[in-house]
């Protein structure tokens, strides 16, 4: 399969990376190779800061503050960091939202983490205005080096105050989102997190992807494809 994608990469007019680690393993193969990292729906999100958006009904009643994720909780997803999160704080509600392709079992019987499943893309700004804070607890390791996750953009464009473990991606970001290299570093970090919910705050979060939308991506690819040239 590498040998595949050497010569696909190779035999291509254009190359688009969407993490700083792929562009800096597949330009040598190819110098028509650009980094062009993932957009976000900034208006979508942005919904979160809305009087008019409704909290999801799935959070109400349940004890603040709320730490949120969204997303895939598969094998990249550090289940042992949201046991020792959940342990060390039991008076928070831990809340993932998205479907669970991995065993679960040592998290589902604590109190406060709820698996709440699926839920449509639409919803999401509904389940930012009710999280205090969000979290990217990735497993550090060959795969997540390259990892470049959407819901990074998503929970600060909706204002959202953001702990992270150190994937490489979230690096330029550092200063309006918090990176944990360990455990107790990634808990202190959600601990300020809860408590740093100010407008001025909320304004630089969101300040920080308020040009990365879908749309500018595209407007970029299109400019370099129609700057490539044929072979």
């Amino acid at each position: 399969m590498r040998e595949m994608e050497e010569r696909l990469i190779r035999d291509s007019d254009l190359v688009l990376a969407s993490a700083e680690a792929l562009y800096v393993s597949k330009r040598p193969l190819n110098p028509h190779t650009y980094l062009v990292a993932h957009g976000v729906d900034s208006e979508h999100f942005a919904q979160a800061r809305r009087a008019t958006t409704e909290i999801a009904p799935e959070l109400k009643g349940l004890p603040r503050p709320i730490v949120g994720f969204w997303g895939l909780i598969h094998e990249w997803i550090d289940l042992d960091l949201l046991q020792h999160v959940a342990r060390r704080h039991p008076e928070w509600s831990l809340v993932l939202v998205g479907r669970a392709s991995v065993d679960c079992n040592g998290l589902s019987p604590m109190p406060n983490v709820h698996f709440l499943g699926p839920r449509p893309y639409a919803s999401l700004p509904g389940f930012a205005k009710g999280f205090t804070a969000s979290m990217l607890p990735f497993k550090i390791n060959r795969l997540t080096q390259s990892v470049n996750p959407i819901k990074l953009r998503e929970y600060l464009a909706a204002g959202l105050p953001v702990v992270s473990t150190a994937l490489p991606e979230v690096r330029p970001y550092d200063g309006v989102v918090r990176i944990g290299t360990t455990p107790e570093e990634f808990v202190k970090g959600l601990e300020a997190a809860v408590l740093d919910t100010g407008e001025v705050s909320v304004r630089q979060r969101m300040d920080a992807v308020c040009k990365e939308t879908w749309e500018a991506k595209v407007e970029y690819i299109s400019t370099l494809v129609a700057s490539t040239p044929r072979v």
